[in-house]
């Protein structure tokens, strides 16, 4: 995967929903240049962590390669699409809170207050 702009200074309305298996915090927001929302990490908080997954650019801006964090960047209808399909009933048979927290936790998801 190249490279993704993941640089604070080009994000904006940015809220954080969770947080990856690493402890990396993960956050709802949008670029300067766009209205799509998107989930994903901060280049400048990726950078103490996993220092080997940031470059910066020939522009200044930093980037992020996700591969190298085990994760992808999302649009936010991707991500609510993924925390849709973990949801409480799965084939019409119930399935109780820890089993959820469970399944997005498999897929690298910690959600806030679990």
């Amino acid at each position: 995967m190249a490279r993704v702009r993941s640089d604070i200074r080009l994000k904006t309305d940015v809220v954080r929903v969770g947080q990856l298996d690493n402890g990396l915090p993960l956050y709802r927001f949008r670029y300067l240049w766009s209205s799509e929302i998107y989930v994903g990490v901060l280049a400048q908080e990726v950078l103490p962590v996993v220092p080997y997954a940031v470059i910066v650019g020939e522009d200044g801006f930093m980037r992020v390669n996700y591969d190298m964090l085990g994760a992808r960047l999302m649009t936010w209808e991707e991500w609510q699409k993924t925390s849709a399909s973990a949801s409480p009933e799965r084939d019409g048979a119930p399935v109780d809170d820890n089993s959820l927290i469970a399944e997005l936790r498999m897929k690298g998801v910690d959600l806030l207050g679990f």
